[in-house]
């Protein structure tokens, strides 16, 4: 059990015995005394609602409560301690679980905390896992999301993430040791990052490389390092970054090649996935056929769209253009080698 979440239930429980004015402590038959709790009598309770094996030390308990009275949690408990007694809430109406959110703000915020829970792997959230303790001392949390993402907490790279945000906020320049999949030797480069992106579960990065004079795009899990340095950056206007994703599918920007039109003939029943979830904003069917739908965009052919092509297998055919139609067969034509020898 993650430590967060086994602190924040153990919160949950203290506050439950501290607004309890009728508990009778082990450490005095003082009727004046009742409703304080001792640190054992807290570890006895909280071993009985969690079913543990052993209650937690008196460390863990003194930790927890000097937490709930801190603001850490985004709270400042009002514990007091009776000497030789126990502790107790000096306003017996506080709570931390008091909460002003309507039964239909609290339905929400179960699924949104089912959703982020997904993403703690991210160094970029990681402010979260202090949000779900918060947030899990006012809710009473399903141990299931209803909504799944296709994410990889532990990919390589993904320590990168805050860092780089960091530096696009704050227009600074980084040191980046890099290693592309085709060479061994590290390359150390100079970038200028501009923005984040999220593709096929990779993350990449736009920046501007001083050493080619040239804005690429990076995949974090290739950095095998990064610093920052002293230096910031001229971001370029927000239409050249907003533009520069929007005739590809992907990441990958051919420098050599222009906007074309693309042209598919796809079968009928594959073709109702393309209707339902398009491969690109720019996509529209202009006929349809008794067995085919014929579907046209506006492209810059690349390796994403090559592999796509590919992976619709003999559901789809290239019409247009003919370069990337020739493409396609040369690339058939050696995968048929490759089975063929």
């Amino acid at each position: 059990m993650p430590k967060n979440l086994a602190a924040g239930k153990r919160f949950v429980i203290i506050n439950e015995c501290l607004r309890n004015d009728f508990h009778i402590p082990s450490t005095s038959d003082n009727a004046e005394h009742r409703g304080i709790w001792p640190v054992q009598d807290l570890a006895k309770r909280i071993m009985e609602k969690l079913d543990l094996t052993a209650p937690p030390s008196e460390r863990t308990i003194k930790d927890d409560i000097r937490t709930m009275r801190n603001g850490e949690m985004g709270y400042e408990a009002p514990i007091r301690n009776e000497r030789g007694i126990g502790y107790f809430y000096a306003d017996p109406n506080y709570s931390i679980t008091q909460n002003p959110l309507s039964e239909i703000d609290i339905e929400n915020l179960k699924e949104i905390l089912g959703i982020l829970k997904q993403f703690k792997g991210f160094k970029y959230f990681s402010d979260i896992n202090s949000i779900i303790s918060k947030i899990e001392n006012t809710v009473n949390v399903s141990e299931y999301s209803s909504i799944l993402f296709d994410t990889i907490p532990d990919a390589a790279g993904l320590d990168f993430i805050n860092p780089i945000t960091k530096a696009i906020k704050n227009k600074t320049v980084l040191l980046i040791e890099y290693q592309p999949f085709d060479q061994e030797k590290l390359l150390e480069l100079t970038i200028h990052p501009y923005i984040l992106k999220e593709y096929n579960n990779r993350w990449f990065v736009l920046a501007y490389s001083e050493q080619d004079a040239n804005t690429w795009i990076y995949a974090l899990d290739r950095i095998k390092g990064l610093s920052s340095t002293k230096k910031t950056t001229h971001f370029p206007d927000t239409e050249y970054i907003n533009n520069y994703f929007k005739n590809i599918l992907g990441v990958t920007r051919p420098k050599q090649k222009k906007v074309t039109i693309v042209i598919f003939k796809v079968r009928k029943l594959r073709a109702n996935y393309l209707i339902t979830k398009p491969l690109h904003p720019s996509q529209e069917i202009i006929k349809k056929e008794k067995k085919h739908i014929i579907f046209r965009y506006l492209l810059i052919p690349n390796r994403e769209l090559i592999t796509f092509i590919l992976g619709m297998g003999t559901d789809l055919t290239v019409l247009e253009p003919e370069y990337l139609k020739n493409e396609i067969k040369s690339l058939i034509k050696n995968m048929q080698q490759n089975y063929d020898s």
